[in-house]
């Protein structure tokens, strides 16, 4: 049975030199407009090609256009994040100009008491 190809009830039947069936797909995506089903694409495992739908497209979750990405940005476990700084630069300059603000605030104070 190795290596063969017949005709069987669902039509072609291709057998690899494993013995195992080479597959054909369909690939369905649910149309959010009509609540059905449509085939997008198919993939014969025969000739090992993937063939698009002409005029149809996959409706990616979150209305993307594409594929989600095979990896986080951050990594699984958050490790190729940046490291986050403790306390962004403008903060320190706000903390600054107040501080600055406030001793001459009291020096004036007391200045003119």
């Amino acid at each position: 049975m190795w290596n063969r190809t017949f005709e069987g009830i669902t039509g072609n039947v291709s057998i690899d030199e494993n013995g195992d069936r080479n597959a054909d797909y369909s690939l369905l995506d649910l149309n959010p407009e009509t609540g059905t089903f449509e085939v997008v694409a198919e993939y014969f495992g025969n000739t090992k090609q993937y063939t698009p739908t002409e005029g149809k497209k996959i409706h990616w979750a979150g209305g993307r256009d594409g594929p989600p990405p095979d990896e986080p940005i951050c990594g699984f476990d958050g490790s190729k994040c940046p490291p986050k700084k403790p306390f962004p630069e403008y903060g320190i300059v706000i903390i600054v100009l107040g501080s600055i603000l406030l001793v001459v605030l009291i020096v004036t104070f007391f200045v003119y008491r």
